[in-house]
Order: structure tokens, then sequence, then C-alpha cells
């Protein structure tokens, strides 16, 4: 029998071998400690962007409240039989006095003026006389009313009567006793008076808060300064910056709370200071105490001796102590899914009160345990191939038919000829991490349709184009059989493929007519744009590739880039197809819908000329043999 106490003695003697103990105790206390500041910073931040969440969703509760209050207040005045007399007459002095009654009893309001059915303002309070008269036409609160003539709350301009500034403009059409329109009561309000309002709810200088209009400019901000100037938000977000946001689904406003992950490190250095003094302060000890048992094994090493068979007795018992109390699940099984034996942890993780219940109970693992059959016998083959499997993730039953995730790391452990005598690993439970995943991926999928709504805010005609690209696209994607995976990211990317054009003007988008050359070079630029913003987003990796390619054609003949063939990848060539297809089928400011037998028949025409043809074939088969429709 080999005497380990002898061995313990020469290596606690020798000063080389003490040293290497003392830095491997030293480097297991810091390691312990870095792990639990490690968590502290994950809940900090996860808090963080709980609060975050909640701010903006308050916030944009509100705004929701703010315009429902100032509407109101409006439309109680547009009611008012005298206040319509005045408007329909255009009586300057009667209307002046309502308008400095509302502004009396309204004090944050900057300005109320009246403009007729055209737009052109008649009567404003306080007077301005350089505005008397001005046609206000291509105002977008104008815009906003008069397209059904209902309260309308604008985007956020630049102020060109009074003190400068930016504002945003409440309007309410005034009706007369016939139901007939006879001009539009506005009030605008200067957007410092937002930034007030929202000041209170600001928990620390760090956080930074910004409210969004529906045209992509910032109406007030916190840590901006931009009270003169209208300014695009980027719409770039870091991984440095923890984010949440919020729609005001009123006007399509978008609320968004930022903080700097930095400024979450700042406030916990304290907390790792004081970590770190306590990690310091327990290797002192311990390294004291080791030193101090050093001096007593070389001065009493005779009474430190061992016998051999007292050391393996309490190896075995430190053994079985190691296997019954650990927290994750221990096994053996046999290479046909029986189990041999498994440890008190492994029998808890999947719901039963003791191992010999577990190993009785489950009499094959493929079958009893594995949600998916198809995942034990993937597991063997990965096994059996390689000899290991590490962090082998899959969904199994509990002992009560719940289902959890798992995650295992095993090996096979074969005998001196090579025989497979049985597979061993450990088991650890991943079900709340596979949960925060999923909560991430749908958050995710929710950040992307607030974005693909703001751009069909500015440009009614194609109102669900991009969501209707997307279900085809998918739908082509799945008659190709690609991996879900791919699948995915093509839904995605569907959703959003023409973000992009939020930099080509509104006018340009929703144009009658033919477009211009120049017209139609801006609209050109929108997938390299649609790229630019997407391209540092946490997104999956082809998304923004997909979005920069999805009007490629085959022959070189598409842009931005002129790509041709298989130099334009899979998924930008499906979005294509089902891009061209919905075009041609659906309204057009420009056109009316020419039907799906005529886009079938343009893609039908260039397949393999200008779209790709394996995906052309899917695309007539979902429509002809599978009844896709866009409805």
């Amino acid at each position: 029998m080999i005497d380990l106490s002898r061995h313990l003695m020469n290596w606690i003697k020798k000063p080389r071998l003490f040293f290497l103990i003392q830095l491997l105790l030293f480097v297991t206390i810091f390691a312990m400690a870095f792990n639990i500041e490690y968590v502290h910073v994950m809940d900090a931040i996860r808090d963080t962007g709980k609060l975050n969440n909640t701010i903006a969703n308050h916030i944009a509760h509100m705004m929701e409240e703010y315009d429902k209050s100032m509407i109101g207040v409006l439309q109680s005045y547009a009611t008012r039989h005298s206040f319509i007399d005045a408007v329909r007459k255009k009586g300057f002095e009667a209307a002046t006095t309502h308008l400095a009654d509302i502004k009396k009893n309204n004090p944050k309001i900057d300005l109320i003026f009246i403009t007729d059915l055209n737009g052109v303002l008649w009567v404003n309070y306080p007077y301005f006389p350089g505005t008397i008269n001005k046609d206000l036409s291509y105002r977008d609160w104008y815009k906003g009313v008069s397209n059904r003539w209902q309260p309308y709350v604008s985007g956020v301009f630049q102020l060109t009567a009074g003190k400068k500034g930016t504002a945003i403009v409440f309007s309410v059409p005034v009706f007369d006793e016939k139901e007939n329109t006879v001009g539009i009561l506005s009030v605008a309000l200067r957007t410092d008076v937002l930034v007030n309002d929202i000041q209170p709810l600001i928990p620390d200088e760090a956080t930074k808060i910004t409210i969004i209009d529906q045209m992509g400019n910032i109406i007030c901000s916190n840590r901006l300064s931009h009270e003169k100037d209208v300014v695009k938000y980027p719409f770039s977000f870091s991984g440095d910056v923890i984010t949440a946001s919020a729609l005001v689904k009123a006007f399509m406003w978008i609320v968004v709370v930022e903080k700097e992950k930095g400024a979450t490190l700042v406030s916990l250095s304290s907390n790792f200071i004081h970590t770190a003094i306590t990690a310091f302060i327990l290797y002192l000890l311990m390294g004291f105490a080791m030193v101090f048992m050093r001096k007593r094994v070389v001065l009493q090493q005779a009474f430190a001796l061992l016998a051999s068979e007292e050391k393996l007795m309490e190896s075995e018992e430190k053994y079985r102590s190691i296997f019954e109390n650990i927290t994750e699940g221990i096994f053996q099984t046999t290479p046909e899914g029986h189990f041999i034996s498994v440890n008190p942890a492994m029998a808890h993780i999947h719901g039963f009160s003791s191992p010999e219940e577990m190993v009785a109970s489950i009499t094959n693992v493929g079958e009893q345990l594995y949600l998916n059959p198809e995942d034990r016998k993937r597991y063997r083959e990965i096994l059996e191939g390689k000899g290991r499997v590490n962090g082998f993730e899959a969904q199994v039953y509990r002992k009560d038919g719940s289902i959890i995730w798992t995650s295992t790391n095993s090996h096979v452990v074969k005998d001196a000829t090579g025989k497979v005598l049985h597979f061993e690993g450990t088991v650890e439970e991943i079900t709340e991490r596979k949960q925060v995943e999923e909560r991430l991926r749908k958050s995710l999928v929710g950040t992307i349709q607030v974005i693909s709504l703001m751009l069909e805010t500015r440009d009614p005609y194609t109102a669900g184009h991009q969501k209707r690209v997307s279900s085809l696209a998918r739908s082509i994607a799945q008659e190709m059989d690609l991996s879900n995976d791919t699948i995915g990211n093509i839904r995605m990317a569907g959703t959003i493929h023409d973000i992009g054009k939020l930099s080509v003007p509104a006018e340009i988008l929703s144009k009658p007519t033919k477009l211009t050359d120049i017209e139609y070079s801006l609209i050109k630029v929108h997938p390299q744009t649609g790229y630019d913003i997407l391209k540092d987003v946490e997104l999956p990796s082809p998304i923004a590739k997909i979005v920069l390619q999805h009007h490629e054609r085959l022959d070189g003949s598409g842009y931005p880039q002129g790509l041709k063939g298989e130099e334009i990848i899979l998924e930008a060539r499906i979005i294509a197809v089902a891009d061209v297809v919905e075009a041609i089928a659906s309204n057009r400011p420009y056109r009316p819908a020419r039907g799906i037998d005529a886009a079938l028949d343009e893609i039908r025409k260039n397949r393999g000329v200008l779209y790709d043809n394996a995906a052309v074939g899917a695309c007539i088969k979902v429509f002809k043999e599978k009844g896709f429709s866009f409805e």
C-alpha cells in the first residue's frame, strides 16, 4: 500500500511545492471573490434593465395621458357655440378672447392659433402679426388632422414665431352644427415643458431619457442640448449601454431609457473594494495557518504518519460525501440506457425522492427521460464518435411529467481491451437560463416590430409591406427545408428590410407619380442605410447583410453593390423574390395592385436571370399548391 502521509509530508516540507500550494490558495480565494462580484454585477445590470423598462413604460403612459388631457381641453372649446360661430365668421376679436381664455387656464401652452380648412393661419394668441395669413398646410400637424378630420399630435418642429425653440402641436378640427369642418384649433407646446415633466422620474445623472417622435426626431432628452434645433435620433445601440424602450401608441412616439454599464459598475466600486479586502484578509489567515501547519509537520513528522489503509478509507469516505452532497447530478449508465448509479442531486433534478427510486424506475433513458428520443440518439452518436460530450442540451421529463432543460457532460469508460463499460458524467439543470434566453429573444423581436412600425408610419401607402414580405419569405424558406435558425433570420430580416427608408423623405415615399432620376437615386440608397443602422446592433449576424443585399439581382443589375449569383447570400435572394411578388401584387402610390398572377409571371419569366431559381420554385409552390395568401 502507498504511504500517502509520507508523500504529504514531503510536499509540505519542500519549499517549491509549498509555494505552489500557497499560490493555488491565492488564486482559488480570489477566483471565488471574482465570481461573487460577477454575480453581483449581473444582478445590478438586470435590475437596471428592469428599472429602465419601468421608467420607459411610465413615461409612455404619462405621455398618453398628456395627449388625452390636451386634446380634451381643445375639444371642449371646439364644441362651444360661441367659439364655432367665431371660427365660421373668422371673427378675430371673438376668437382672440377664446384663445386668451385657453392660455389663461393652461399656462404651459406656448402659442394658440386657428387656421382655415386650407391651413392658412388667421388668428393667434399671443398675437404675432407676421404670421397672420401664413400658409401652414405643409406642416405635418395640418396633414395629420386634415387627413380624416380627427385630432392629431405632430412631430417635433422648430418654432418660427416668438422665442426660438422646438415644440409639438396638438390639433383638433372645428365642426359647425351640420358637422361641416370650419377650421382647425391648435396649440403649440414647447418641448422643454416635457423635459421638466420627466425630470422627477430620472433616478440618477447617469440615466438618459429620450422621447422620439413618429419621424425619428428627438422631442426632448435630459442629456442632449437641442432646445433650438430638431435632431434625429441615431438609432444605434451599443452593448455597453443598458437600453429599454416603450411605445406611446396614441401617436407612435418612442420613449428610450439608457444607462451605460460603466455607470452601474462605478456605483458598485465600494463593494468591489470591500470584497477584495475581505478575500485578501481570508488569504492571509489561511496562508498563516498553512505556514503554522508546515512548521508543526516538520517538528512532529513522526506523529503525522498515517497507515495507508486508513488513508484509503478516508479517501473513499470523502468521495462518497462528495458524490452524495454535490449539487450537480452524477450518473453512470450502460450504453443501452440503463442507470447503474446516480447521486442524490441527479435524483432531485428529475423529481425522484432517492437515487434508488430513480435507478429502479428508469429502465430506458431514451424513451423515459428525453422529450425527443432523437436527442438521445444524437447524444450517443457524439459520445461514441468522440469519446465525450460537453454541454449537451436537451429537454427531459421529471417524475411528475413536467419538462425541464438539462446540460450534460459525459465521457465513455473502457476497459484495457477497449471495450465500452459504461457512460458516466454530470448533469446540470438549465431551465431558468433557457427561459431568460427566450425572454431576450422575444424582447429582440418586439424591438424589431417597433422599428418596423416606425417606418410604416412614415409611408402609409406601403403599410404592412414588410410584414407581408416577412410572411411570404418565411413560407418560401420553409418550403426549401432550410434550418430553423435560417428561417428565423429571414423572418426578422423581412420585418425590417426597408428600415433604410427612414432616411428617405416621406414625400418621395408617398409620391403618386413616377419618380425622377434624382428621387430614384435616393430610394436606391436605402439598403446601404439600413445596413449602416443594423451592422452594430446585437442581431444575428446575417440580418444586416440580408437588408443590404435584398435589392441585388443574379445578373448584377441590382443595387447597391451590383453583386452577381452566389455573391448574394441565399437569405437575401429569398427576400428579393418575396419583395418583388408583394410589391407587384399590392397597391402603390403611383399605380393600383396588379395581382398575384402578374407577380408570379414576373418571377417565372426572370427565373434564374434576376431571381434565384430555387426560391422562385418554392414561391410558386406555396401559392399554387399550399394556398398561401397575403390576407
